[in-house]
């Protein structure tokens, strides 16, 4: 059943890529294609094209990713770096493109990490749920920079760590572990944020007083330059982030947007990272080529 708009109804989930509903993140490799991957190259491209997954020959494939491809190269063109990943839930097909470049993440980070506090610390009864809803919910609605600092100071950052882990996003121990446990704004790239976008599917996907608020709440943020590129029937849960400059510190430009969109009865996650800086009409623009790769995934 789709997940309703305004109702809080979700989806049963589907098995997300290299995941099981009793081990999240099981089956991950943390970076590249597995070895079946279709890879397309194009004239003045930065990337191949990585697909996973699909039926299609290589020559459809291309063709299909006309689309996809002129975006990337007009993007690219000008001076521009973009990391995308699409994983379509229920099939299990995916398409990367530049997904293991590092980009800051602005305030796209805070979606993951608010996931992460209602999964593993308001449901568990860690922390109150009152407490936190009172700050989630600025920070994912109006993207509010201080509601995310105290939300940070009341719940810390090594459970987010540690999510990360199971997520299948992070290796444990290792040096971008260290800096997802002492960061509030970790850079990752796109496959590590499509990673921990899969599991929180699977987590909203399940119906608890949490998820469900979780839900509204993603549906009310108001910044997404995935929501204003797609047809506006689709359900979109996402988390924008931008940043207007490199400040020669932890911070750079940065307009990245990541999410779920349920695109009838089909689910997808969808994450966009660029070092634009601070340009969402940009990188909405950008959003229908992007999209458009799905017709490769079904």
């Amino acid at each position: 059943m789709p997940l309703a708009r305004g109702m809080g109804a979700l989806l049963p989930h589907p098995q997300s890529p290299g995941t099981s509903a009793e081990a999240p993140g099981a089956g991950y490799a943390l970076e590249g294609a597995s070895p079946e991957a279709l890879v397309i190259s194009g004239d003045g491209l930065d990337h191949d094209i990585v697909i996973e997954g699909p039926a299609d020959s290589t020559d459809e494939l291309a063709r299909e990713l006309g689309p996809f491809e002129d975006a990337a190269v007009a993007w690219e063109g000008s001076g521009l770096r973009v990391g995308v990943v699409i994983d379509d839930l229920g099939s299990g097909a995916s398409l990367a493109y530049g997904a293991d470049e590092k980009f800051y993440p602005a305030s796209s980070i805070k979606g993951p990490y608010v996931i992460s506090v209602y999964e593993t610390m308001v449901d568990t009864g860690i922390v109150s749920g009152d407490a936190v809803r009172r700050l989630a919910e600025p920070a994912i609605v109006s993207s509010d920079n201080d509601a995310y600092r105290a939300l940070r100071d009341l719940c810390g950052s090594q459970a987010f760590a540690d999510w990360a882990v199971a997520c299948g996003a992070v290796e444990p121990g290792s040096e971008q572990y260290a800096q997802f446990a002492s960061h509030s704004y970790p850079r990752l790239s796109a496959r590590q944020l499509a990673r921990m976008w899969g599991h929180a599917f699977a987590y909203l996907s399940e119906g608890s007083d949490g998820a469900r608020e979780l839900v509204g709440l993603f549906e009310q943020r108001e910044e997404s330059p995935i929501r204003a590129g797609v047809d506006a029937s689709y359900l979109t849960l996402t988390k924008a982030g931008w940043y207007p400059e490199d400040d020669g510190g932890d911070s750079a430009a940065s307009t990245c947007d990541a999410g779920i969109i349920l695109d009838g009865s089909r689910a997808y996650v969808v994450v966009i990272m660029t070092d634009a800086p601070a340009d969402l009409d940009l990188l909405a623009d950008l959003v229908p080529g992007i999209y458009s790769a799905t017709v490769v995934l079904e």
